[in-house]
């Protein structure tokens, strides 16, 4: 069974929702970026006007259909039934976690206007109906076996490997970019019980995350070499995005609440390189992250175990000059 069956249940309004999320957020998201890494999608290191050619542009595209990570992926016969009522996992429980109250709610309601034990009939058969596929759904994890794949696959970032680290040539400005992937998302909100504009946030702001650390210019107007980018330690191109897609969130709180709930339920099912991020989280600042990304794009390439030990420096470092 191909994903793209699964892909056929999905609402069709979910295109028109994911969009929505897309244009109303896009720049919100951006601006937390900017101030969150300190970086910019322009060089600032530069007197007098700039020339539009100096700018950097990365589009968001909404792209039906899959990633291309999944488009042969295949689930085995004997998981098709679960797979296909993963997306209704959330709604089989809620009808049980509600049956009991709402039964004798309904039943006091018509108590005595239909005949007797009827009623209590069709919603205990409603209540093991409900029991019995959520049973045909134990042991299989559509949302984990889908980002097995150790990949992006919600969204997409785009990019051509030059060698240039600072002043990228004009042909990668124009193939850079982000594609969300709707139907994908469409299925993740059902699987997960998600808002799918909650989703689209967490998603976006991942995406551009990407964008920011590795084209965004820092005061200097560097930017990552896209080889180094490329061929740096998924743990940490993974964890950096992870980490500042966290901090959105955070700054999106009033405007956009569910994001940040998102944005947990969907790291549950992630896989390793996407949870680095989460020791980072207990142990370091916000202004250590940021040092520890400098470093790493002045670098070029780096492992994870080279980025962790910026970070240890760079909390004693900063953290003794506040002691000072």
């Amino acid at each position: 069974m191909l994903l793209n069956e699964l892909l056929k249940t999905i609402p069709s309004d979910k295109e028109q929702r994911v969009n929505r999320a897309r244009e109303r957020f896009n720049q919100n998201i951006r601006e937390a970026l900017r101030q969150e890494t300190g970086l910019r999608f322009r060089p600032r290191g530069r007197s007098g006007d700039l020339q539009a050619s100096e700018f950097i542009s990365i589009p968001v595209r909404l792209v039906a259909g899959l990633p291309l990570a999944l488009q042969r992926r295949e689930i085995d016969e004997n998981q098709r039934v679960a797979a296909l009522l993963a997306p209704w996992r959330r709604t089989l429980e809620q009808l049980l976690e509600s049956s009991h109250t709402a039964s004798e709610k309904i039943l006091a309601l018509v108590h005595g206007l239909i005949e007797p034990n009827t009623e209590r009939q069709y919603l205990q058969g409603s209540v093991r109906l409900a029991k019995f596929l959520l049973e045909q759904t134990q042991g299989f994890d559509l949302a984990a076996w889908i980002l097995e794949v150790n990949e992006d696959v919600l969204g997409t970032y785009h990019f051509i490997f030059v060698t240039e680290p600072t002043l990228l040539p004009d042909p990668e400005r124009q193939e850079s970019h982000v594609e969300l992937y709707w139907g994908v998302i469409g299925l993740f909100s059902q699987i997960l019980g998600l808002n799918p504009e909650a989703l689209t946030i967490v998603v976006l702001a991942h995406e551009l995350a990407h964008a920011y650390t590795h084209r965004a210019a820092d005061i200097d107007g560097k930017f990552w070499d896209s080889q180094g980018f490329g061929r740096t330690d998924l743990a940490v191109v993974e964890g950096l995005a992870q980490y500042y897609t966290g901090r959105v969130c955070d700054r999106l709180m009033l405007s956009a609440p569910e994001a940040k709930g998102a944005y947990e339920e969907l790291l549950k099912h992630q896989p390793a390189a996407y949870q680095t991020h989460t020791r980072w989280l207990k142990k370091h600042k916000p202004e250590e992250v940021r040092f520890a990304l400098v470093v790493a794009r002045r670098e070029g390439v780096m492992p994870i175990d080279g980025f962790e030990s910026v970070l240890r420096a760079a909390r004693s470092q900063l953290r003794w000059k506040e002691a000072e």
